[in-house]
């Protein structure tokens, strides 16, 4: 660590010497913070008279742990020239080189490094870095289109050199107090330092290029530069070493604080895991803090605009209509019902997963309650499918009126009533504590009789007929024959398979008991026409 920082001083020193025949030029290093940004600024006025400044931000961001330096050349207001370097945690670099007023032809090269891949545009145009890597070098863009042809003026050739002799800035402000990452950013630990040679590195690299006008030698040098400055960070956030304190395998999860619990999502013997804060694991990937995982099994993840709706993210301006179907509804809208939505200010009655046999119900606002057949309970109300009550008026799951619970679990309200412990279906008889099977059976002697049987006093068996109904006298039928229900007329029995009628006979297959007065006859004469 001491070492180090030896190494950045000494090397801050030498290059900080003004090259010989030229005066020092007046330098100003201020510290300052900006929320979660510290910020270090050195200002150098390399011709006062004219205006001639070389300006170098470097700031480091506390919530996402990203550095960034930007030199940035002006004459007066204008722009000449200007690079950026931006090392996020991790181990990626990002190379900018703007070229300002005097450069024709072309406005901005950028080039992004990371472990897998490395990308060059030119004004957003990709470049063949093959061509550049070829014997001999060359330019060549992917789009297959001529390359711009690159002009500078005299005067921003000799201003770019005159920059090129300047020092890099001090890694530290003299007189500006305690150096930072908690209030400034000046280098305090060995990921300072190594992130600090990075930038020195990789500034002393692309300032040597400065003042060329050959197209291929601005990009040649601009990928060289980004080479150098990839190789550097990586070795910065090589795991172990102080920019990687926490690592999944070879994963370098970047300068995270110890106290915050880092899992490695998917880790096996064979490939590194994926930095993953705690609580922000979504399957196969990870949510980055303030995102909240929607489908754990793709990973995708919602914005903290976004609602979780199932396995979907819906936007702001909606809402979670139905989380099972994931489906999501304009904020107007009514409720969820299966696939599609209510209209504005309906309920739900029937969902279906087709839209147009979805059945919604419009309830006033003050019954906000479930939706209970076409109409919705009140607030604090239970629906039972049929009707709406408070939930201390239930007996058995359904709505129940007080006083006609039966046993706490059977609702026995007329016309059903109470027979013994039993709940009589309406108008069934109740006999001697039993509910009677039948609808018209008697309770004769304390057990049920069906109706055709029941003859005063008496029960007749099965195959008897009621011959006195005062008396309860029962007298059996001819053999082959049915007892006849006991009715004015009727005859007391009659053949099995015929019909008694009220004038006495028994009317045979193919006739009914019809007319006024009764008698047997054609079935077509008593049907209706």
């Amino acid at each position: 660590m001491t070492a180090r920082l030896a190494e950045v001083s000494i090397l801050l020193v030498v290059l900080g010497s003004p090259a010989p025949g030229y005066p020092a030029p007046r330098r100003t290093c201020t510290v300052r913070t900006d929320g979660t940004l510290a910020i270090q600024e050195t200002v150098v006025a390399l011709k006062r008279k004219a205006g001639i400044v070389l300006d170098h931000v470097r700031t480091h961001d506390a919530s996402t742990g990203e550095d960034r330096i930007v030199s940035t050349l002006r004459r007066g207001r204008t722009v000449v020239h200007q690079q950026e370097m931006l090392f996020p945690p991790g181990g990626s670099v990002t190379l900018i080189r703007r070229l300002g007023r005097g450069f024709k032809g072309l406005r901005e090269v950028r080039i992004t490094a990371d472990a897998g891949t490395v990308q060059m545009t030119a004004d957003g145009r990709p470049v063949s870095t093959a061509a550049l890597d070829a014997s001999p070098p060359a330019v060549a863009f992917a789009d297959g289109l001529p390359p711009p042809r690159l002009r500078v003026k005299r005067d921003v050739v000799r201003l770019l050199r005159r920059a090129a002799r300047e020092p890099p800035p001090d890694a530290a402000c003299p007189d500006a107090g305690p150096s930072p990452r908690k209030v400034t950013v000046g280098p305090q630990d060995e990921c300072d330092v190594c992130i600090l040679l990075c930038g020195v590195e990789t500034y002393l690299c692309s300032v040597r290029s400065l003042g060329v006008e050959s197209l291929l030698s601005l990009l040649s040098s601009s990928w060289g530069c980004a080479g150098v400055a990839l190789r550097c960070s990586n070795e910065c956030n090589a795991p172990g070493h102080e920019c990687c304190r926490v690592h999944c395998g070879t994963n370098c999860c970047g300068r995270v604080d110890p106290s915050q619990e880092i899992v490695c999502i998917g880790e096996t013997a064979e490939h590194s895991g994926l930095c993953c804060y705690r609580g922000g694991e979504c399957g196969p990937g990870c949510c980055d803090q303030g995102r909240t995982c929607a489908d754990p099994t793709t990973g995708d993840c919602c914005s903290p605009r976004e609602i979780v709706c199932g396995r979907h993210c819906c936007p702001d301006d909606a809402k979670c209509g139905n989380p099972e179907k994931s489906l999501c509804c304009d904020r107007d809208a009514g409720e969820g019902c299966g696939g599609a939505c209510c209209p504005a200010g309906q309920r739900c009655k029937h969902p279906h997963d087709e839209p147009d046999f979805i059945e919604c119900v419009a309830c006033p606002p003050e019954r906000s309650g479930p939706v209970c057949g076409d109409t919705c309970c009140a607030p604090g109300e239970i629906c039972d499918g049929v009707s709406c009550c408070p939930p201390e008026q239930t007996c058995g799951g359904v709505c129940c009126a007080a006083g006609f619970c039966l046993n706490g679990s059977a609702c026995c309200a007329p016309p059903s009533h109470v027979c013994g412990g039993s709940c009589c279906d309406p108008f069934a008889t109740c006999c001697n504590g039993t509910c009677c099977p039948e609808l018209g059976d008697r309770c004769i002697a304390g057990s049920c009789c069906p109706e055709s049987r029941a003859c005063g006093p008496s029960c007749c068996p099965d195959g008897y007929t009621c011959t006195d109904d005062v008396a309860g006298t029962c007298t059996p039928c001819p053999p082959g024959n049915d007892p006849c229900r006991r009715f004015p007329g009727n005859p007391p029995c009659c053949p099995a398979g015929s019909r008694c009628c009220g004038n006495g006979e028994c009317c045979g297959p193919g006739t009914l008991c019809c007319g006024d007065p009764p008698s047997c006859r054609d079935e077509g004469e008593c049907l209706p026409r």
